[in-house]
């Protein structure tokens, strides 16, 4: 079906992600305008005017509802929220797209990670001040933890003692 086929009451398909992960959700559509052709804001936005109508379509999210134009001919259409398709099979697609790109982001973490190593090493050995403050940041890890191991050795020793 395409956009201009819904009425109210019908389901539509939502796909969205951000921080909190992906979310498919069923949404129900509250109100349809008539198809008409969206009006010129600006100059720029002159381009394809008048060739394609739009139609303006309620739809509750969450609590509430927001009203979104979608191409009339259209079957999927981006909006700020996500993407929104009117059947299950593109809402399938797009997760199977949206999994791809994230396995394909995971295979390529070991890669940027060495990188990242190699990049610091070779960073330390051709910047002669990066070189000095990683020498000198190792010197005092190295202080560090022999301060820590003869505190742990003091403390072992007076406890040996008090008993």
């Amino acid at each position: 079906m395409k956009f201009n086929e819904y009425k109210q009451g019908y389901q539509i398909f939502a796909i969205t992600q951000g921080k909190d992960g992906v979310k498919a959700e069923q949404r129900k559509i509250t109100a349809v305008s008539q198809p008409y052709f969206p009006q010129v804001q600006n100059l720029t936005d002159f381009k394809g005017v008048g060739q394609n109508r739009v139609i303006d379509l309620t739809i509750e999210v969450g609590s509430g509802t927001k009203v979104y134009s979608f191409p009339e001919n259209s079957q999927t259409a981006s909006t700020p929220d996500g993407v929104i398709f009117t059947d299950r099979e593109g809402a399938i697609m797009e997760l199977n797209v949206i999994k791809s790109q994230s396995e394909e982001a995971l295979k390529a973490v070991d890669t940027h990670k060495k990188k990242v190593e190699d990049c610091t090493t070779l960073l330390a050995e051709l910047d002669p001040q990066r070189k000095k403050d990683a020498e000198v940041d190792a010197r005092f890890n190295k202080i560090e933890n022999s301060v820590s191991e003869i505190k742990d050795l003091l403390s072992n020793f007076l406890n040996k003692i008090d008993k």
